[in-house]
């Protein structure tokens, strides 16, 4: 698999970098921009915390109920 995805990449280049140096970084020297911001990945992790705490209460609390 490695191999696969190393053959893909060669056709992907930055047109900022240097002229005959495939591997070197744009000259503003920035790094790619992030999918979405942390800001977005903290709010879903609260958002399923939010969810999934009372879901386990109310399992522990139905499964505490029946084996009485």
């Amino acid at each position: 698999m490695g191999r696969k995805a190393w053959t893909q990449t060669d056709g992907y280049s930055d047109d900022r970098a240097a002229p005959g140096l495939s591997a070197s970084v744009g000259p503003e020297g920035r790094r790619l921009k992030r999918s979405l911001p942390r800001w977005v990945w903290i709010g879903i992790g609260i958002a399923a915390a939010a969810v999934l705490v009372p879901v386990g209460i109310l399992i522990t609390v139905f499964s505490v109920a029946t084996s009485l």
